[in-house]
């Protein structure tokens, strides 16, 4: 049995190009390439959203509000999904069957995560997307408790710096691996990971997934 988890902004939803644009327009900047650069380097800083900070309820509800007027804006500039990867992963899911189990964990908003799964006919035991009590280690620790498995079973796939460093305490570090197409690249991701454990091209995967 292989248990893995996958990040989804990055990883199959490629929404940089967008994300960018949005914050631009809130903070009426001008640079595209530079704000590309701070937000790259924020997305190296730990986590927002850890296990031991709370928020109250007008605060989540403030977050909430935020996120969702933000996918508005979002889907207007325009998103596409990393398709190749959509596709290979379906086809791992399809010679595995019961022997692949996948969850989706993500801070974008749920609906986006679950549209994405019955596009593509992916099959996620949970699509675990931002809600009013988030960390992605609590999330992670939740996977692992349904699926009945200890944690150094569970691969985790990401394109950012600061998921590596948020489970890389909790989680066996060589089960950790980087897409190279998504925020990060592989530049960055080689700050954290050895090249080995960084995705290139998405048939890379199978490399960990092996039918």
């Amino acid at each position: 049995m292989i248990n893995i988890i996958f990040d989804f902004e990055g990883v199959f939803w490629d929404s940089m190009e967008a994300t960018v644009r949005v914050y631009m327009a809130q903070k009426e900047l001008t640079d595209y390439e530079q704000t590309l650069h701070d937000l790259r380097e924020d997305r190296w800083s730990y986590a927002t959203y850890v296990k031991n900070r709370h928020y109250t309820l007008e605060q989540s509800t403030e977050i909430l509000a935020n996120k969702a007027l933000e996918l508005d804006q979002k889907v207007q500039h325009g998103t596409t999904y990393f398709i190749n990867f959509a596709e290979t992963v379906k086809l791992l899911q399809l010679k595995l069957g019961p022997n692949l189990r996948m969850a989706l964990l993500s801070t974008a908003l749920p609906v986006s995560l679950t549209e994405f799964a019955a596009k593509f006919n992916l099959h996620f035991t949970h699509c675990t997307g931002f809600h009013t009590k988030f960390s992605k280690e609590e999330e992670v620790e939740k996977i692992a408790r349904d699926w009945n498995i200890p944690l150094n079973e569970l691969y985790f796939v990401t394109d950012t710096l600061r998921d590596i460093r948020e489970l890389k305490p909790v989680m066996d570090p060589s089960k950790l691996l980087g897409c190279a197409w998504g925020w990060h690249g592989t530049e960055y991701l080689k700050r954290e990971l050895p090249e080995s454990q960084i995705l290139i091209h998405p048939e890379d995967i199978k490399k960990f997934i092996k039918v």
